[in-house]
C-alpha cells in the first residue's frame, strides 16, 4: 500500500490518473493480501486444502483476498463505493479483481515479459490501468 502510494505522489502519476483509477490502484494494494494465512498457493494446491478445492488451484490466495474483499464491501456500514453507479461499480469490481489476481507471483514472468514487449510508446502507468 505504502509503495503504491509512493509511486502515486513521488512520481506524480496522479496527474496521468484519475480518482477512479487512484482509487482503484490504493484499495487493491490495500487488499491484495486480505485474510492470507501463511500458507503459499504451492502448499495449498498440494495438500488440496478447502481454498485449493474453492478455487481450482488458480490464484488460490488471490482470489480468497479478492472475494474477502467485496464480502466486506457488501456490508452496511463498509459502502464506500456508494456513489458509484452501476456501471462504474462494475468497472472498480472488475480492475480490483485484476489487480489483486495480478498479484499472483505465478504471473511475474508474464509481467516480466510483457514489460519487455513493450514498444516504448507505452508507459508504466498505461500498462497498470489498461
Amino acid at each position: 500500500m505504502h509503495v503504491c502510494y509512493l509511486l502515486i505522489t513521488e512520481c506524480n502519476a496522479y496527474e496521468l490518473l484519475d480518482g477512479f483509477n487512484i482509487l482503484s490502484l490504493l484499495v487493491g494494494a490495500l487488499s491484495h493480501d486480505l485474510g492470507h494465512d501463511g500458507i503459499n498457493n504451492s502448499l495449498h494446491s498440494e495438500t488440496q486444502s478447502k481454498l485449493a478445492i474453492m478455487y481450482n488451484d488458480h490464484s488460490i490466495l488471490e482470489n480468497y483476498s479478492a472475494a474477502y474483499l467485496f464480502r466486506i464491501l457488501r456490508k452496511k456500514n463498509c459502502t464506500i463505493y456508494s456513489r458509484l453507479n452501476n456501471e462504474d461499480m462494475n468497472k472498480m469490481r472488475s480492475r480490483l479483481i485484476e489487480l489483486i489476481l495480478d498479484t499472483d507471483s505465478k504471473k511475474s514472468f508474464y509481467v516480466n515479459e510483457s514489460i519487455h514487449a513493450w514498444n516504448g510508446k507505452e508507459t508504466v502507468l498505461s500498462w497498470i490501468i489498461k
